[in-house]
């Protein structure tokens, strides 16, 4: 399609149709090419029911100077968390993700600790939600936006960050 995804293991089209997969992502790498045609997003767990990740890297085949030059291609998302009405057991620990159009799609129910993203055009988009997540210590920064609130419904989002950092240093797009 127009949006693939390197690991996506169910993808119904409905938030009401979750697959029952327990998707769990550990000490991996995951890298996709820098300003292609079709921006891949690399993890698509917006319709499983359970999500972990811990020491994960999600970055492009890019420099930092490259990076800092040419802003990220239209589309691209680092990873998508479970959507609304999950199974409540989604843990997020030490993600690292650089260079994405999105670099987190965050979804109710997510607890995270040690995140980090940088040189995306949208750090962390927020979905609206029923219940909360929890965001431990962030780095969030060197981004055009760093968190944003998707609309939609339900119009509320139950967030709580505990330790937030952040800095802007200009690039050559933002």
């Amino acid at each position: 399609g127009t949006q693939p995804a390197l690991i996506s293991p169910y993808m119904s089209g409905s938030s009401s149709d979750f697959s029952n997969i327990n998707l769990t992502i550990a000490n991996i790498v995951l890298r996709s090419g820098y300003l292609t045609a079709t921006p891949m997003t690399m993890v698509n767990a917006a319709f499983t029911a359970f999500f972990q990740a811990e020491n994960v890297t999600v970055d492009v085949a890019a420099t930092a100077t490259q990076q800092f030059a040419t802003a990220p291609s239209t589309g691209g998302i680092g990873i998508i968390t479970p959507s609304n009405d999950n199974g409540a057991f989604e843990g997020v620990r030490d993600l690292s993700v650089t260079g994405y159009t999105i670099g987190l799609r965050a979804g109710e129910h997510l607890d995270m600790q040690n995140l980090s993203i940088e040189l995306c055009t949208l750090g962390v988009q927020l979905e609206p939600s029923y219940h909360s997540l929890n965001i431990g210590r962030a780095y969030i920064g060197r981004n055009v936006t760093n968190i944003e609130a998707d609309s939609g419904s339900p119009s509320q989002i139950h967030i709580q960050i505990q330790n937030f950092d952040t800095e802007h240093s200009t690039s050559g797009w933002d």
